[in-house]
């Protein structure tokens, strides 16, 4: 499988959650914070802060395209990302 059908899986995931409903629509955004963390670590460093403001923003958008294109973003971005779980094997160290 190429990387390109790997993001379109995550996205599909992501837009499952998105056209179910406004309650798993916020079962999303914890997820990609966690995500971010444990897969992007080091490789994103900024992360945290880069999902917190596109969750910022889809907040301000009705329930149509142009909100879902922030979640949409925020899958892509952590897709593309050099991954790093280094943070997580700490965690789960002590």
């Amino acid at each position: 499988m190429d990387y390109a059908s790997l993001v379109e899986e995550a996205i599909l995931a992501a837009f499952e959650l998105y056209v179910t409903g406004p309650e798993t629509e916020e079962l999303l955004w914890p997820r990609l914070e966690i995500i971010t963390i444990e897969d992007g670590g080091v490789g994103l460093v900024q992360g945290p802060m880069l999902i917190e403001a596109l969750n910022n923003q889809r907040m301000r958008w009705p329930r149509n395209p142009e909100r879902w294109m922030f979640s949409a973003h925020a899958v892509r971005m952590l897709c593309a990302t050099q991954k790093d779980r280094t943070t997580q094997e700490l965690v789960h160290r002590f």
